[in-house]
């Protein structure tokens, strides 16, 4: 609460992000670099994780921060999707709260792991049947998540979130690569070692099924690969149908380490029936020179998920963590922004009363001072005040002499001739308007821009503008406002 209240008073500063994704094949590393309220993906890196340790692993991901010198990231761990189990289930209830405990207690039933080796969390898909939700419930073990972020964190990192990378993904893929967000659609993500069927809608993961297919299986034995693999998306299709969560999707997307297989588009679209059609995650993102070379590189990877989770860092609600680590946080945060508001406050206190007392004492000896040494010239300056009092009312009063004639001559001066005004208004706070006819668009742009290049009329808009016919000819109504500039009155 202190923390939201300080960054509402002061503003919260954008700092660098780094996501990491840890797989089976490789860790993945995506750096964006905030310049004020502009995001840039300014670096890309890979590497296989076959024969490197833990430490050697840790020396990567700081040697990365190091290289692009980010100075105190936000780091983000992505966990991949063959690494968590999904389960699409209905719970009869619609509180936020009630939910998390039933799934909880449901989390059991849905894995061989006992409730306090998992992590759990949902996706909210959405009220059914009044007083049921539907939600995706997301599961990952509690092992996999503290082995990660105990490598990071044994290098002096800290972890601010736990992406499920199909949330990401899926908010991404509705904002940033505009998909059709009016029905659900399929979205193929093909990665090295393995390819996720999700439907998509409105910006949610509605079902995600994990294919143990990847690009280096077509790659390296394409017939047996491609066979088992569209096989593997059919069952996945019909494995959502049967699910009954939303509409079935009206179209396929093919997106992730696609480059070299436009085959597969139309082999999906022969035995699915439905249109396929290929898509770059990376057109979705302002990239720097680095990560687009990297990008527009034919690669056995993705990037699309650490990609995502930093994109849609603030969308997404999953949030893999541990309970302990949680709480743990919010503990440490809560005294943090204890001891804040407690300096906050003492300190604005402390400043509030230096600067009454300061300006109180140096105003009374002030005030002393002239009191003592023109008290003897205090009726004679009275007396030059009046006088200057009335003379300045002359003055004001004289310079705004012929003012409105000024306008109104600067008005007609500035008219074009196939434009007719109709009526003319102001105020006295300078508010200005006019309303007239016009043989086009063009001539009232014309006109508007005329006005703004003039002396005596500034923040010139059109109100409005309406087409109309008058004796068989088109023609534009309009109206248009703006301020007089008073700094010129009096002048020719």
């Amino acid at each position: 609460m202190w923390n939201s209240l300080i960054q509402q008073m002061f503003g919260s500063a954008s700092r660098d992000s780094v996501a990491i994704e840890i797989g089976t094949t490789a860790v993945k590393l995506a750096y964006v670099k905030a310049a004020g309220s502009k995001k840039e993906l300014a670096g890309l890196l890979s590497r296989p994780v076959q024969g490197l340790s833990d430490a050697d692993l840790g020396k990567f991901i700081l040697d990365f921060i190091a290289s692009y010198k980010i100075k105190s990231p936000e780091l983000f761990l992505v966990v991949p999707s063959a690494g968590v189990i999904t389960k699409n289930i209905e719970v009869p209830s619609t509180n936020p709260r009630e939910i998390k405990e039933i799934i909880s207690l449901q989390a059991g039933r849905h894995t061989p792991y006992s409730r306090e080796e998992v992590i759990v969390d949902f996706v909210n898909l959405g009220t059914h049947k009044k007083n049921y939700t539907k939600i995706l419930m997301v599961i990952v073990t509690t092992k996999q998540v503290k082995k990660h972020l105990e490598i990071i964190e044994k290098n002096g990192l800290r972890v601010q979130k736990v992406f499920f990378a199909p949330e990401a993904m899926a908010w991404v893929s509705v904002r940033a690569l505009r998909m059709d967000p009016v029905d659900p659609f399929g979205f193929i993500h093909i990665d090295s070692d393995s390819t996720d069927f999700m439907v998509m809608h409105k910006g949610r993961i509605l079902f995600l099924r994990s294919v143990p297919v990847g690009k280096q299986q077509l790659t390296a034995d394409k017939e047996k690969a491609q066979a088992k693999f569209t096989e593997e998306i059919k069952k996945s299709l019909e494995a959502y149908q049967g699910e009954d969560i939303e509409k079935t999707p009206t179209a396929l997307y093919v997106g992730g380490a696609s480059a070299g297989l436009t085959y597969l588009e139309l082999l999906l679209n022969s035995t699915l029936h439905l249109p396929v059609k290929p898509v770059e995650y990376a057109r979705g993102v302002t990239a720097g020179r680095q990560a687009a070379e990297y990008l527009t590189q034919e690669s056995t990877f993705s990037f699309f998920a650490p990609v995502a989770g930093l994109l849609a860092r603030k969308e997404t609600r999953v949030d893999l963590i541990p309970e302990e680590i949680k709480l743990k946080k919010i503990l440490q945060q809560r005294g943090r922004d204890l001891i804040a508001m407690g300096f906050l406050c003492m300190s604005i206190f402390v400043l509030v009363m230096f600067i009454l007392t300061v300006k109180w004492y140096f105003k009374s000896s002030y005030l002393e001072t002239l009191d003592k040494k023109y008290q003897s010239l205090h009726k004679d300056a009275q007396v030059l005040e009046n006088d200057f009092n009335k003379i300045s009312l002359v003055k004001n009063y004289q310079s705004g002499q012929g003012y409105p004639l000024n306008v109104l001559g600067e008005l007609v001066e500035q008219v074009p001739m196939d434009l007719e005004i109709n009526e003319i208004r102001y105020d006295s706070q300078g508010k200005f308007s006019t309303k007239g006819t016009a043989a086009s668009m063009s001539t009232v742009f014309s006109f508007v821009d005329n006005l703004n290049k003039s002396k005596y009329f500034k923040e010139v808009k059109t109100k409005y503008t309406t087409k109309r016919k008058e004796e068989g000819k088109d023609v534009v109504d309009f109206e248009i406002t703006s301020l007089l500039n008073t700094k010129v009155q009096g002048q020719p």
